[in-house]
């Protein structure tokens, strides 16, 4: 992933807040996509980059960090991808997110379920 040099993509990143549109529940969705692929790669998402880079690229160039998951939690591959859509309108909302983890886990503290391990 090329990273924009810190000086530009801080300028940019100040005239993205200026004109961002209104927060909403969307963004909430993108931060629990970016936790849950930080969560199932077990590590840091933009590894290398300034936070001001990783942000610049996250907003500007739709960059998002490669999901390289073991079989075990390859079923999380798509939620990941639901939560980070670039257009906040076609983010998945926060009860479609429930009710796509719902069948990754058996409901109970059953060894076989996916969220248990």
């Amino acid at each position: 992933m090329q990273a924009a040099p810190p000086a530009a993509a801080g300028a940019e990143a100040r005239k993205h807040v200026r004109n961002a549109a209104p927060y909403d529940s969307s963004a909430d969705v993108y931060s629990y996509g970016i936790l849950l692929w930080e969560i199932m790669h077990e590590q840091i998402p933009f590894a290398g980059l300034l936070g001001v880079q990783a942000c610049f690229n996250a907003a500007e160039l739709a960059a998002r960090p490669p999901i390289r998951l073991p079989p075990d939690r390859v079923p999380f591959a798509d939620i990941i991808t639901s939560c980070w859509e670039h257009t906040p309108s076609k983010r998945v909302t926060m009860p479609e997110v429930l009710r796509l983890l719902r069948p990754l886990h058996s409901g109970g503290e059953d060894e076989t379920s996916l969220l248990a391990q």
